[in-house]
């Protein structure tokens, strides 16, 4: 009996670990899936020359008027946001055409989120995403991070745009078909 006992100790301390390592999925990692996972259905954007753009959200601007202000702007506040501040989700993509440019489009995207992310800019290319642009966002509050990038791109009728943010154990992406306006 004495003898079995250190082989049910080394079960006991070794079981927990196997089932780390088999990655059961977790709450947090099934909320993840069912409310945060990544939607792949691309949004049809059409496109007129005078440029469209693609939401994913809005900020209620009766209640966060500064906070909306300073998304709009796409500028961090002249002074700390204070109060109670939602958890928010945004990603926003702005097309412009570029006149007389060959087909090139001006791409400017921005993303809200509740604590530091990476937002970048992709265009799938071949079947594969191509990064554009990227960069790390920049906290306007303990619960409010913003970042933006711009960048000019050669698109066509058809051009899928990704706008991914991408922080902690979360990634979110925005998939955009740009097509012309009839």
């Amino acid at each position: 009996m004495w003898r079995k006992f250190p082989v049910i100790i080394l079960l006991a301390v070794a079981t927990p670990a196997c089932t780390t390592i088999s990655r059961t999925p977790g709450p947090a990692q099934l909320d993840h899936e069912l409310f945060y996972g990544i939607d792949t259905n691309p949004t049809q954007l059409e496109v007129p020359l005078d440029g469209a753009v693609f939401v994913s959200g809005e900020i209620d601007s009766r209640v966060y008027r500064r906070l909306a202000a300073a998304w709009e702007a796409g500028e961090k506040p002249s002074y700390p946001l204070i109060g109670r501040e939602p958890a928010l989700w945004l990603r926003e993509l702005e097309v412009t055409p570029i006149l007389d440019s060959g087909g090139k489009v001006h791409l400017e995207a921005k993303a809200l989120a509740p604590y530091p992310v990476r937002l970048t800019l992709l265009a799938m290319e071949d079947g594969q995403p191509a990064t554009l642009s990227q960069t790390n966002s920049e906290a306007w509050s303990a619960g409010s991070h913003f970042g933006s990038v711009s960048v000019d791109y050669a698109a066509f009728s058809g051009t899928m745009i990704i706008v991914r943010v991408e922080g902690a154990h979360q990634a979110m992406e925005s998939w955009v078909r740009l097509m012309p306006a009839h």
